[in-house]
């Protein structure tokens, strides 16, 4: 067994003023890596290369230091990093950076990276803290082939994504063909208010009780963009919830509030938990929930 630190040191990131920011690549600026930029390139900013800031290549793997984000690891993109990340700087004789992104992303380091983070007030880690996580450490060889096989995995789930997002378009164009653009006048239907046509309310729970602390709990985070599928979620004791959370059944389309560009919807399954900033709808006899599904899809709600 190893702990982080014998094999790999981390860099924190820098914060400029935001006054000096440029919001169009400039001759003499460089790309501001912020935690959402390797989801999006749609709000890109960019910053001097003369200031006192710490530079990341592609090849580097960051972690998401504190926040909701906390334990995100990225990789894949160049530039500057802000405060939010830490660059990880491994000893390259001992360890692999393939190996060590997806040790990172491995449940050993998420679950005690999580749980370092929820003893601060604001979840977060320092450096300190990852003297404490240990692991076993195979051969370089070794190493790189457990790399490849599992860039491969991930490779395949990639493809199965961009799948699920043509089929999310294909599910948002049978809307529209079988009941027309809300967004374009004239429609075949009339226009009425979401909450007209199905319920939006919901019941809060305490999660510990017996009876919800087995639910799967769904926030944002476990809602896939675009393609309406839930992803694997743990049971609210995994989680440690105590405060209340909504309960919801299998016939409820879960939307998030939060940047609704995201256009993160999915029809529930089955019985579950899940936070404040979604939505529940649930089919009322004027909307079949299919068509409530489809809906949350159209542009004009997204």
């Amino acid at each position: 067994m190893v702990s982080f630190l014998e094999v790999c040191d981390i860099e924190g990131g820098t914060q400029p003023p935001k006054e000096t920011f440029r919001y169009e690549k400039t001759d003499g600026y460089i790309r501001m890596l912020q935690i959402q930029d390797f989801q999006s390139d749609h709000n890109a900013v960019f910053i001097s290369e003369a200031g006192r800031i710490k530079f990341c290549k592609e090849e580097d793997v960051l972690i998401a230091r504190y926040g909701a984000s906390i334990g995100r690891i990225l990789r894949g993109k160049a530039g500057a990093y802000n405060v939010a990340l830490v660059k990880t700087v491994p000893n390259l004789d001992r360890i692999e950076r393939g190996f060590l992104y997806h040790l990172l992303r491995g449940p050993s380091f998420q679950t005690f990276i999580l749980s370092v983070g929820s003893r601060a007030a604001q979840a977060g880690f320092n450096k300190g803290d990852l003297e404490r996580f240990q692991f076993l450490l195979p051969p370089l060889a070794e190493q790189r082939r457990i790399a490849e096989v599992l860039d491969r995995t991930e490779a395949l789930r990639a493809k199965r994504r961009a799948a699920l997002a043509q089929l999310g378009t294909l599910t948002q164009s049978i809307f529209l063909d079988l009941f027309g653009d809300p967004g374009m006048k004239p429609t075949r239907f009339p226009k009425k208010p979401l909450q007209e046509l199905c319920g939006m309310d919901s019941s809060l729970v305490d999660p510990r009780l017996p009876q919800y602390k087995n639910l799967l709990h769904y926030g944002p985070d476990r809602i896939e963009s675009h393609t309406g599928v839930l992803l694997p979620a743990k049971t609210a004791q995994e989680d440690g919830l105590t405060s209340a959370k909504f309960l919801f059944e299998a016939d409820c389309v879960l939307y998030s509030k939060i940047r609704p560009n995201l256009n993160k919807v999915a029809l529930a399954a089955q019985r579950g938990l899940c936070s404040a900033i979604c939505i529940l709808l649930r089919s009322g006899r004027a909307l079949q929930l299919g068509n409530s599904f489809g809906a949350c899809f159209s542009e004009e709600i997204s």
